[in-house]
């Protein structure tokens, strides 16, 4: 799938680009990869091939004829022109992405369609059509990231921004052979800006009045010589005012406020004619104050609960003996990657070392109250270590290969202290507080392989498979702390409560966290085999067909928040996607025109699923079936030399086949027996965060007025209704919305800068993307609340 960032014009995608042999990376050669794109040639006429030709054909038939211009990406690690990739997929250019204020992979889920993205309460997760993991910081999500082909799948690492990028690729459904690591629902592939052979140099500022936000974005390329050529790029954001009010018994603070930092060092060293090294650091420094969580209602008139209304406002606190002050989150990601890229006549072999890391350090208040009843802190430290090998070219006239292995080693030390003060409640125990911890090492070894025949100039068939061995060690455990130090205090594993009115033998720890455990020495070991196949056709010159077959899996794990007393128990298995998609990629109106179509049926099985107790804890277990089935439409026209329409939609019908074990919503657990656990059948109901219907819609004008370009657009993003909580409680269904976004520029020919003002959510929509039952507060419920209306001025320079 295409749509409006996938086919572009040059305004919106910048150029098109089909490196000579020294810089295609890997892939074939030019001349090997021009032929496997249907015998196109620079003497192919207007109508017939000028949107498949080389760029600069391309670009010279644009300016005359209004044509769209093809983005030249890499999903499956080779480039290719995104016609020919069977693969749903939207692809957005870096200069889209700094128009548009994107900073966060949240970001981009009102612009792409079937994808989700949330920041969540106490942990980011994504979803692709309707498939996603939640925030435990045991899973691997579902929806698999890489940056520059280095993974970067942890749920806390989609909190790095968005600076100094090429392209965004969106890759729906699984994706087991380039981008094998847990992805069974998609991938984002992000490619970040090389160094190019000349000298470089753009920044941008944009100012947000409503919120005070500054973001800085910044890069530079210098060529040091012929073989050798370095780019820094440099990123701030600062967001003083946030769109939520919080109150609490001494201050008043809008919420959130962002304080982020990343800088990114690469360089390129081409040794001789066929060898190019390359090496890149990146390191940021994040930084959020407040939180938008919120209550929402108070079924029991609790008198905690000053204010429960989804608005701009909340009342909360944590005084002592809490003493959280505000909700914050610190992380400190980086990333040391290295590549040598051997180019042959007929292959590429290219090797990529990595080491990815970083710590987190989080606060949540979690009784949205403003009595000091409930906190949340955890410690995330991760490492990761990864090797890939893998070599792309053609075999004879009809064969194309990509084959490869893949290890990776990687080190997760999580710890959460969960404090708890339930006499601010009136039930006269002492405070105490839960200290969980998951401390696991993980090695995954993989082979990939991918061959593609050339069955006929217009028939290709596709055969690959991805075989994964995972070894996991691990200790996990939960018990009693201390809600000041966070030492271990096992007086409340010790405390027995009296029966009744407790069930006998309850103990102030089992009251609020289930059973104290120390596990050690968990060991699990797992393999995968994934297979795919795709065939394509070519209906017509201009017009490309394909199907395809896949299934793929996600690595089981150890839950890191486990409350029971058995050791197998507190562990998850993997997961399971199998999918079918058919689609048709098509340009027409002589390549003014894209339509891209894609139909798709996914089928879950052991579906990684996390249930809240309604209390504290939120139970992993492999408890439920889905599928998942619909549309994806990408509709692109240029109607004039200066008007541009373009529609990507997507249509999602999300159902849990299977799930009789899922957590109950406040109303039916009050009616659930005393001592009895609460479950209900969500087997047929919609899975969450899915709605029927997504995407976004524009118009872009571009004029010349003088001596200057004026470009304007007009954005409509919507979403129809759908269910934010993971329970499907009735009371929280958000409708469905439109937002408006719109930004008009103003820049001379040359280019050289650009004035833009621009405004998003401009009929100022409130809206949530995730909402929950409120730990230890009966009754109530709490909502995130997305950002409100943005008007600001952004101002450009490239040189």
């Amino acid at each position: 799938m295409l749509g409006l960032p996938a086919i572009s014009t040059n305004f919106e995608m910048g150029r098109t680009m089909v490196k000579s042999d020294k810089d295609s990376g890997d892939g074939r050669s030019a001349r090997s990869f021009l032929w496997g794109l249907k015998s196109i040639a620079v003497t192919a006429s207007v109508s017939a091939g000028a949107i498949l030709a080389p760029a600069a054909l391309v670009a010279e038939v644009a300016s005359a004829t209004a044509v769209l211009e093809e983005i030249v990406v890499t999903a499956r690690k080779k480039e290719e022109l995104t016609k020919d990739v069977p693969i749903s997929m939207t692809t957005v250019s870096g200069q889209w992405v700094v128009d548009r204020q994107l900073v966060q992979q949240e970001d981009f889920a009102l612009y792409i369609p079937n994808f989700r993205q949330t920041n969540g309460s106490i942990g980011p997760f994504k979803y692709i059509r309707g498939a996603g993991s939640g925030s435990n910081a045991s899973f691997e999500q579902a929806v698999g990231t890489f940056v520059d082909d280095v993974y970067v799948g942890r749920g806390q690492q989609a909190r790095i921004p968005f600076f100094d990028i090429e392209r965004v690729e969106f890759l729906r459904g699984p994706q087991v052979l380039v981008y094998g690591n847990s992805t069974v629902a998609g991938a984002l592939a992000i490619t970040t800006r090389r160094p190019g052979e000349v000298f470089e140099a753009d920044a941008s500022v944009a100012y947000e009045f409503n919120h005070q936000e500054v973001i800085t974005r910044a890069g530079v390329t210098i060529p040091i010589n012929e073989r050798f050529r370095v780019r820094l790029a440099g990123f701030a954001q600062d967001l003083d005012e946030g769109w939520l009010e919080s109150v609490n018994d001494v201050y008043v603070d809008q919420d959130p406020r962002f304080d982020n930092r990343a800088f990114r060092l690469s360089s390129i060293l081409e040794l001789g004619e066929n060898l190019e090294v390359s090496f890149k650091v990146e390191e940021a420094d994040l930084g959020v104050r407040g939180n938008t969580l919120q209550s929402i209602s108070n079924a029991l008139n609790n008198p905690a609960l000053i204010e429960s209304a989804f608005d701009r406002d909340r009342v909360v606190g944590q005084p002592a003996p809490l003493g959280l002050r505000q909700d914050r989150v610190d992380m400190r990601p980086k990333t040391y990657q290295a590549q040598a890229v051997y180019t042959a006549e007929s292959f590429t072999l290219t090797a990529l070392t990595a080491y990815s890391a970083y710590d987190l350090e989080q606060t949540t208040e979690g009784d949205l109250s403003p009595l000091p009843v409930f906190s949340f802190t955890t410690n995330e430290k991760y490492k990761q270590y990864s090797q890939e090998v893998r070599a792309s070219g053609s075999y004879g006239s009809n064969v194309d290969f990509t084959v490869g292995v893949y290890f990776q080693r990687d080190e997760l030390k999580a710890v959460g202290r969960t404090d708890t003060n339930l006499s601010a409640l009136g039930t006269p125990v002492p405070t105490f507080a839960r200290r969980n911890y998951l401390d696991q090492e993980r090695d995954s070894w993989s082979g990939f392989l991918d061959f593609t025949y050339h069955v006929s100039d217009d028939l290709r068939l596709e055969l690959g498979a991805r075989y994964m061995d995972i070894q996991t060690k691990a200790d996990q455990g939960a018990r009693s702390a201390d809600i000041i130090t966070g030492a271990l205090n096992p007086l409340a594993e010790m405390i027995v409560l009296p029966s009744p009115p407790f069930p006998p033998a309850t103990t102030l720890f089992q009251l609020a966290f289930g059973t104290a455990h120390d596990f050690t020495g968990i060991k699990r070991s797992e393999d995968h085999f994934m297979p795919q196949a795709v065939l394509q056709y070519d209906l017509t010159e201009n017009a490309t067909s394909f199907l395809k077959i896949v299934r793929g899996s996600k690595a089981g794990g150890v839950d890191w928040l486990y409350a029971g007393t058995d050791r197998d128990e507190a562990q998850f298995r993997p997961e399971e996607a199998t999918s079918v998609e058919a689609g048709v990629k098509s340009r027409l109106l002589g390549g003014r025109m894209s339509v891209d179509v894609t139909a798709f049926h996914t089928e879950f099985d052991d579906l990684q699923v996390s249930i809240f107790n309604g209390s504290t804890n939120f139970v992993v277990a492999n408890a439920a079936k889905a599928k998942s089935r619909g549309a994806e439409i990408d509709l692109m026209w240029r109607a004039s030399n200066s008007i541009t329409l373009n529609l990507a939609a997507g249509y999602l019908d999300s159902t849990y086949s299977s799930f009789p074990g899922a957590g109950c919503f406040f109303e039916q657990r009050i009616t659930t027996a005393p001592g009895a656990v609460c479950v209900q059948d969500l087997s047929g109901e919609e899975t969450p965060y899915s709605s029927k219907w997504s995407g976004t819609a524009g118009i872009q004008v571009e004029h010349s007025v003088g001596a200057y370009d004026v470009d304007a657009r007009v954005d409509g993003n919507f979403r129809s209704k759908y269910n934010p909580s993971t329970n499907n409680d009735p009371a929280v269904n958000q409708d469905g919305f439109v937002l408006l976004d719109a930004r008009i520029q103003i820049s001379p020919h040359s280019g050289l800068w650009y004035v833009a003002f621009f405004g998003k959510n401009l009929t100022d929509k409130l809206y949530t993307d995730q909402t929950s039952d409120t730990p230890l507060i009966t009754g109530s419920r709490f909502a995130t609340l997305n950002r409100t209306r943005q008007v600001g001025l952004q101002f450009g320079v490239s040189l």
